[in-house]
């Protein structure tokens, strides 16, 4: 396919919405664990979509400092469309944490709502 002088495998093309279903997926855990976690909704809302941003920039911020490190927990650290798009790099790497990420927050937001299911 070409668009604007510029060539875009077809196939990395789909790799990169593949690769995005991950990361969204990941967003939605931290939306399902606020939403698991505050009994309003306009609060669970505001939290997961500010946790999200959060961690947006703070990967931004701290992209290549000193404190690079503290930009790993960011979900947008694992997600590089660019490099999938001009180069074809799919970092199998980077898909497992976010694999991981999202059956770590889907299993912490079941049992917290197991927890005060019970409790309540």
């Amino acid at each position: 396919m070409e668009l604007v002088d510029e060539s875009i495998d077809v196939i990395d093309l789909f790799a990169v919405h593949a690769y995005a279903v991950a990361y969204l997926l990941a967003c939605a855990g931290v939306g399902l664990l606020a939403s698991v976690a505050f009994e309003s909704a306009r609060r669970a809302q505001t939290v997961g979509a500010g946790s999200v941003f959060g961690l947006f920039l703070l990967d931004t911020f701290t992209f290549d400092t000193d404190y690079e490190w503290l930009g790993d927990i960011a979900f947008s650290r694992y997600f590089d469309p660019g490099a999938i798009l001009v180069a074809g790099d799919v970092s199998w790497a980077d898909l497992a944490v976010l694999s991981s990420a999202v059956v770590v927050l889907v299993v912490a937001s079941s049992e917290y709502f197991e927890r005060q299911d019970l409790a309540g």
